[in-house]
């Protein structure tokens, strides 16, 4: 019996063989071809030693190493040092790994990237292995980055954002949109921008826009719960890499603190110019002030040394002599005042006084000059005897006393001048009317300003430094109080002085 019956021959076995070796071959090319020209870097170490055992052209061209400096470094080689404990930690892990953790390797030249690893063990050559597929997320990681940063300042620049799709319907706006405007993100998401409503061809906004031009305005919006607020509003275009729209981002800055800065700046220029003209006007009327009386004095002394004079016209040269040396002397007077208002060098010194006595003595101090200029100066109302005893300063408030009945006179043509003066808690009020020519109501405040009078012509028809009722406002105030004024041109006028006593 032929007990070879049915095996097979040598022959038969070597040709399997060779057959099994033709494949085997074929498989391991096909895997070389695989693993060499995959797109993906793949790198292949040895578990026990961690030395690289190959490496295929994409990891080549990504590391910087060739395969033969691959296959004399190890997996450490291209960490940085401060990571290789949790590398040594991970490699002792069994299985296939694979996961969105980030990695930091080094090249060749030293520059650092970011990666994420997929791994498994594999058989190479005999040895245990492990096949790793790098993916480097360096690019993808900054680009994150940059929108984290740009999306982080849009939510938290100091100007609202709004911005919408093509059509003009917003799609987006941060906190500071919602702080400005009132409106939650929920309230104008989905809905067409104001400014983009009107798409009509002569329509502004959209000429610029459609023309890939930035629009810029300032105007006065209105917020959801209907206060106001000035509004610098910018509209640009977004465009994709074939110029078309896809955007339009609009920044709404709020600039009312500025435009009232402006405002105030501009009305800050105007009244500096108004100043530097009623300064230039002031010293025009002080020269006639200081140069009139001084040229009268010159001119009668001159006239006073004619051995031909008659006794009486001595005697009227002397008066007029006199009368301008009091003009000049008051002129002197109140801007010697003024000077130390200015300069912060006045002093309040209160003493206890009879008010009667003090408004008796004005009227009779200036009965001379009404009776001249047919004027009835009188004293009107007076608090009662128990209240007349008052303290405060009296060389102030007689200052102010002494101005306010001397301009009284000087615009009162005809009628009366009277002085009315109460007490109420504690508070005086000394009040002087007149039936002159008033104030018109444009100047009603600002005769009280340094160097501005009613009448700030150089040809004035009243004489006086004009002054007068800057000091007595100024004083007033040192006291405590207050000037005020009532009038209407041609009925005349109620100057009140108001001062705790």
């Amino acid at each position: 019996m032929d007990h070879t019956a049915g095996f097979p021959t040598q022959a038969s076995l070597e040709q399997q063989i060779a057959h099994l070796r033709v494949q085997l071959d074929t498989a391991n090319q096909k895997f070389r071809n695989l693993f060499t020209s995959n797109p993906e870097p793949m790198l292949i170490y040895d578990v026990a030693t961690l030395q690289f055992i190959d490496a295929n052209d994409a990891a080549i061209k990504l590391y910087g190493y060739t395969r033969e400096e691959f296959r004399k470094i190890d997996i450490l080689a291209i960490r940085p040092p401060e990571d290789i404990p949790r590398v040594l930690k991970m490699v002792k892990l069994p299985g296939n790994r694979g996961s969105g953790e980030i990695w930091r390797h080094i090249k060749k030249d030293g520059e650092l990237m970011y990666v994420t690893v997929t791994s498994h063990e594999i058989m190479y050559e005999g040895r245990k292995a492990r096949h790793v597929m790098v993916t480097d997320v360096t690019g993808k990681l900054a680009a994150e980055r940059k929108v984290k940063v740009l999306s982080e300042s849009i939510e938290q620049s100091p100007v609202g954002v709004l911005i919408t799709g093509p059509d003009g319907v917003v799609e987006f706006c941060n906190y500071r949109f919602t702080e400005l405007t009132g409106y939650s993100p929920e309230e104008v998401r989905g809905k067409v921008s104001v400014h983009l409503k009107d798409k009509s061809p002569s329509n502004k906004v959209w000429k610029s826009l459609k023309a890939r031009q930035t629009w810029r305005a300032e105007f006065e919006d209105v917020r959801k719960d209907g206060g106001k607020y000035w509004a610098k509003t910018t509209i640009a275009p977004m465009c994709d890499a074939n110029g078309n729209i896809i955007h339009y981002i609009m920044l709404y800055e709020d600039i009312s603190d500025q435009k009232k800065l402006v405002a105030e700046l501009m009305q800050a220029r105007l009244k500096a110019e108004e100043s530097d003209r009623l300064k230039t006007c002031f010293l025009a009327n002080m020269s006639h002030e200081i140069r009139t009386p001084m040229n009268g004095i010159l001119g009668f002394v001159q006239l006073l040394q004619d051995p031909d004079l008659t006794a009486g016209e001595r005697e009227e040269f002397s008066r007029m002599m006199e009368l301008s040396s009091q003009r000049l002397l008051s002129t002197i007077s109140d801007i010697i005042d003024i000077s130390k208002i200015e300069s912060g060098a006045v002093t309040i010194n209160k003493t206890r006084f009879n008010l009667h006595s003090l408004l008796l003595d004005t009227v009779n101090f200036f009965a001379p000059e009404a009776g001249n200029r047919n004027l009835s100066l009188s004293i009107g109302e007076m608090p009662p005897y128990n209240l007349r005893e008052i303290e405060t300063d009296r060389f102030k408030l007689e200052s102010i006393l002494i101005n306010l009945v001397k301009n009284a006179l000087k615009f009162t043509c005809q009628g009366t001048v009277t002085i009315h003066a109460r007490i109420e808690e504690n508070l005086l009020q000394i009040a002087v009317a007149d039936t002159g020519c008033g104030v018109a109501a444009d100047m009603l405040q600002c005769i009280f300003e340094r160097f501005v009078q009613a009448d700030v012509s150089n040809n004035r028809h009243h004489e006086g430094s004009g002054l007068g009722l800057a000091i007595s406002k100024a004083y007033a105030e040192m006291l405590g109080g207050t000037l005020t004024v009532i009038s209407e041109e041609g009925r005349g006028s109620v100057f009140t002085v108001t001062v705790p006593c």
